[in-house]
Parts: structure tokens; C-alpha cells; sequence
């Protein structure tokens, strides 16, 4: 059995004096070597060993013989005195991101920033291949890691790693990993709602490679789900794969709108609807009148828009609390594994309205 050290008066001074400058018992200009001895009970040689080793490791500032030693501002008590490096990975720059995740990310790495901690955001490389982005990985200097959007098999790897690591939305599925994410699937339930109200039955989301594969992810799943609530038979013309850029889109938009037109696009970014909408107009189409629009996210650059989109509204404050817990926790040395979700809400507008064999 480990014999527990016994502290001499010098350490019991100091770790007094320390809790003292934390709670905010002394401020500013720390009183002389006689009237800290005198509230102590202690010789002056004792408080001035004690005050010696506060110099000694940063707690006090030395002004010289004969001044007043300075005592440096205090974080606040939510603060812990450990400071980590904290890193953010993202799947793409920050500036060809949307707006929902500038505020976020930027968000969260200020929070961090406020508590204390030094952040990093990190990019993955372009080609996105496992091996370069884990390579990328442990050349960062960082004690912690919030990964955003990640697909599973990154986040598996930070799992067998056994890195501090919480995942901000992205596929972790059931890897014993911290989470904090947004669920749509209430909203997407009422949106196919609302459409079905309104006439419509071939509905089609355009989304991104990481909510098609390998499986739909739980809003490409509810809305295929919801679609068969009501009867209506769905496969890979709700879902398509496609190939994610300009050229791609517009590809993918000649071959739905070929045969068998969709009656509602679902697009999962907002850049993707400024691209669909300019597609729509120079094909004669208009919104809602033609087709019925519904965009996945919010973004500011439709503020402006008549008639105002319709869409879905996702947390971010919440997100930003969850990860200052999970780092509380990682300091503390509890382990949190929670996995904490938020619900995002549906918001109709003006861009979806009755099918053209259904005008009331």
C-alpha cells in the first residue's frame, strides 16, 4: 500500500494562499509578508517559502524587492486550471462550409477558447482516404478531438485509438464514442406531411454521399419510411446517388426531370438550392408553382427571399454546451460516452404548395 505524503506547513501555506487567489479571497496586490503571517498564524519565513513556491510555479508575479507581489487574474471557477489542445476536424474548409456550420464551429471553438483551452480547426486532406486523414491525425499536437460530420469508419479508428474524441453529428452508429447531434427525423416526418397533404407523392431528397452510404442515414431513412406509411412505394428515385458537383447536379436533374418529374425536391444544402432553382428557371419551371422546394437547412442568404423558403431549423447552442461538459468530464477523469441529441423543428414557407392535379 502507497503511504500517503504528508504536506509540510510550507505546501499547506501555499495550497491556502492558491484557494484563496481562486475564490477570489485576495485580488490584485497580495498584502505584505507581516499581515499574511499575522491572518496565518505562521513565521514570516514560512510565508515567504510559501510565497516562493507560488513564484515558482506561476501563481504569484514577483515585483521586486520591497513591492507587493501581483496576484494574476483568476479564470472563472467553471474553468479548470489544466489548459488542453483541443483540435476540431472537418470534412472540408470551413469557407466552402455552409452557414449552419461556420456558426457552429465557430461557436464551438470559442466556447473552448473562453474556458481556457488553445483550438485548432483541421481540415481532412481532399481525397478524404482514411489513411491520409489519420496520418494527419497524429502529426496534430492536440489531447482531445471533436470530429464533425465524421463518417464511421473515421470515427471507429479514433475508438481503437483510444483518443479523447466526441463526435458533432456524422455516422458513429454504435461505437463507444461521445456524441452530440441533431435529429431530423420529426421534421421530415412532418414535412412528407405536409406534401402528402398538399398532392404530392414523388418526393426526392438530394443529399450528400454521407447520408446515402453505406445505409441511409436516419432522415434519408424517415423520409423513405414515412413515403411507405402512406402507401407510397419508394427506391432509389427518392434517394439518388450522384455525383457531387455542378456538373453532376445538373445531370442528375435532366434524368429525374426526363421522365417522370419529381413534384418536391429536398435538398440537404443550401448551396444546392441556388443551383436548382437557377436549373428550374431556365428550364420554364417555377416554385411552387411547378415544383415544391424544401431546404434541409437554413442559411441567411435566403433572408431575403420571396416567398420565404421552406425548411427545417437546427439547435447550435445546445451542441456548443454538450462539448464544454464532455471536456468538464475529460478533466475530471469521468468517463462520458452520453449521446446527446437535439431535434431539429419544420418550418413551412412559401416554396411548397399543391400539385398542379391538385389546386384547391
Amino acid at each position: 500500500m502507497q503511504l500517503l505524503k504528508r504536506q509540510s506547513l510550507i505546501d499547506q501555506v501555499a495550497g491556502h494562499l492558491r484557494c484563496g487567489f481562486e475564490s477570489g479571497q485576495w485580488q490584485g496586490r497580495l498584502p505584505g509578508v507581516q499581515r499574511l503571517a499575522t491572518e496565518l498564524d505562521v513565521s514570516k519565513d514560512t510565508v515567504r517559502a510559501a510565497l516562493k513556491l507560488l513564484e515558482k510555479d506561476g501563481t504569484l508575479k514577483p515585483q521586486g524587492a520591497g513591492r507587493c507581489r501581483v496576484i494574476p487574474a483568476q479564470r472563472p471557477a467553471h474553468q479548470s486550471q489544466r489548459s488542453l489542445r483541443m483540435a476540431i476536424l472537418l470534412p472540408v474548409p470551413l469557407k466552402d462550409d455552409n452557414a449552419h456550420s461556420h456558426r457552429l464551429i465557430l461557436g464551438v471553438q470559442n466556447a473552448i477558447e473562453s474556458d481556457g483551452h488553445a483550438c485548432t480547426i483541421v481540415t481532412q486532406p481532399p481525397d478524404g482516404s482514411l489513411r491520409r486523414v489519420t496520418q494527419l491525425i497524429m502529426q496534430t499536437e492536440a489531447d482531445a478531438w471533436v470530429i464533425y460530420a465524421g463518417h464511421h469508419e473515421l470515427l471507429k479508428w479514433f475508438t481503437t485509438k483510444r483518443l479523447p474524441a466526441l463526435a458533432l453529428g456524422g455516422r458513429p452508429l454504435d461505437l463507444p464514442i461521445a456524441r452530440s447531434r441533431t435529429i431530423l427525423v420529426e421534421a421530415m416526418n412532418q414535412c412528407v406531411d405536409a406534401l402528402i397533404g398538399l398532392g404530392h407523392r414523388r418526393m426526392v431528397l438530394i443529399a450528400p454521399q454521407l447520408w446515402r452510404q453505406p445505409t441511409p442515414n436516419h432522415t434519408a431513412e424517415a423520409l423513405l419510411s414515412r413515403l411507405a406509411l402512406h402507401g407510397i412505394p419508394s427506391s432509389e428515385y427518392n434517394l439518388p446517388a450522384w455525383n457531387e458537383t455542378p456538373e453532376g447536379l445538373e445531370t442528375l436533374l435532366k434524368a429525374l426531370f426526363f421522365a417522370t418529374p419529381p413534384t418536391a425536391l429536398l435538398l440537404a444544402e443550401p448551396i444546392y438550392c441556388s443551383a436548382v432553382r437557377a436549373w428550374l428557371g431556365e428550364h420554364g419551371l417555377h416554385v411552387p408553382r411547378d415544383v415544391s422546394l424544401v431546404n434541409l437547412l437554413p442559411d441567411p442568404v435566403f433572408q431575403m427571399h420571396l416567398p420565404v423558403y421552406t425548411g427545417f431549423n437546427w439547435p447550435e447552442s445546445v451542441h456548443i454546451h454538450r462539448i464544454q461538459r464532455w471536456l468538464g468530464s475529460l478533466l475530471s477523469g469521468e468517463p462520458d460516452l452520453e449521446d446527446y441529441v437535439a431535434y431539429a423543428t419544420f418550418h413551412p414557407g412559401g416554396t411548397i404548395g399543391p400539385t398542379r392535379g391538385n389546386v384547391r
